[in-house]
């Protein structure tokens, strides 16, 4: 009935009573949440994304290379702003951009317009002057570097190219890259700026 009911609603439960007033009831542990390790997740997400956008930058160069040698194929070519950026910063790595889509982006750099081009050709030279800098570093470790069993300060160097000779071969392979990639990417540019002055001139 609809009192019955009433009277279950507003009745309060029944609670065992202590001598001390509390109430007997026994409180449950509240079980805390287990936080998912983001690290090496958010790492492998990290390389994949990347690993996507790397194909995806090349294939943006590639239909762009095609429809500059045929302009009236099938090619379909659209400008993307993101496949660009990401060309523009990771150009020096060689991980991110093969030897083959460098080349292809060398030709495209010529069609930048003039100020992507000037940040590009900034961010050239930092590049070189960085490598450089760090070659010259290597150079300077491996001229000081103990002999076999000698000086244990070395071990406390904080580049661990600065006490293993292979790594610091690997190293300095990787720097001569980035070096000769700015340096390319840079006469490309330059070609690219003088060619209209020229024409403009003659």
């Amino acid at each position: 009935s609809c009192s019955s009911r009433c009277r279950h609603v507003d009745s309060p439960r029944r609670q065992h009573s202590r001598p001390d007033g509390a109430s007997s009831r026994v409180a449950m542990p509240i079980k805390k949440k287990k936080k998912k390790r983001k690290g090496a997740g958010a790492a492998a997400a990290a390389g994949a994304a990347d690993g996507g956008s790397a194909r995806a930058a090349a294939q943006y160069l590639e239909q762009w290379v095609t429809q500059q040698a045929e302009p009236a194929g099938d090619a379909v070519w659209k400008f993307n702003k993101n496949r660009q950026t990401f060309l523009l910063r990771s150009w020096a790595e060689r991980e991110k951009v093969s030897s083959e889509t460098f080349k292809h982006l060398l030709a495209y750099a010529r069609s930048l317009p003039a100020a992507c081009a000037e940040r590009t050709m900034a961010h050239a030279r930092e590049v070189a002057a960085a490598s450089e800098a760090a070659e010259a570093k290597l150079l300077e470790q491996e001229a000081n570097a103990p002999a076999e069993g000698g000086d244990e300060a070395a071990a406390d160097a904080d580049d661990a190219a600065a006490i293993d000779p292979e790594a610091r071969e690997e190293r300095r392979a990787v720097l001569k890259i980035q070096r000769a990639r700015s340096l390319r990417l840079l006469n490309a540019l330059l070609e690219a700026t003088e060619a209209p002055a020229e024409a403009g001139g003659s």
